[in-house]
């Protein structure tokens, strides 16, 4: 399944989205160090995705991640400051529902930078990707990240259990965000 993009974008690679602090950049294999160096243990705690062992799993990883941004599958994101230093990633992935989700490394937590960083996403594809609306999976026990779509002004839409890459198993709240539009503040 395909994003639907409202318009032609070009050179989906080019593209670059600003907030006040930070810059969404299309991910590349540029930043293959940063993400295995900050992809640990503690980051992927409640997450599907288990952390690699080798930076050779990260670098096919990124590959294979490019190749679903080209067939308009996911867009994936860097997430950096203003002086370019890596901050973590940030994705739209059209998997069985459009979802989205982020990580940062732990150098960045506490800054409201997640949140800075999906709220950017957010808007850009409010403008341009057409969706009835996103899930915003997030295991229950992450308070910070369970922040982040409410503050968005997401519905609360269920939840259910899921397995971390680490095996743990989680109870996990599934948001929902709609277009700007239909979202109440």
């Amino acid at each position: 399944m395909s994003l639907k993009y409202k318009n032609k974008i070009e050179d989906i690679f080019s593209l670059k989205i600003e907030s006040k602090r930070i810059n969404l950049l299309v991910l590349c294999e540029k930043y293959i160090e940063d993400i295995f160096h900050n992809f640990t243990d503690e980051i992927t705690y409640y997450m599907v995705p288990s952390t690699p062992t080798d930076i050779r799993e990260t670098l096919e990883f990124v590959e294979n991640a490019i190749k679903t941004i080209e067939n308009k599958r996911n867009l994936i994101f860097t997430i950096l400051d203003k002086e370019d230093n890596f901050l973590g990633m940030c994705g739209l992935h059209n998997n069985e529902e459009l979802e989205i989700g982020i990580w940062l490394k732990k150098e960045a937590h506490g800054n409201k930078y997640g949140l800075e960083s999906i709220k950017a996403m957010k808007e850009w594809i409010d403008n341009n990707i057409d969706y009835k609306y996103m899930i915003y999976p997030v295991a229950v026990d992450n308070i910070a990240s369970n922040n982040i779509p409410i503050k968005l002004g997401a519905k609360f839409h269920k939840e259910t259990n899921f397995i971390a890459g680490n095996g743990t198993k989680f109870k996990e709240n599934i948001y929902r965000l709609y277009p700007s539009s239909e979202t109440t503040k």
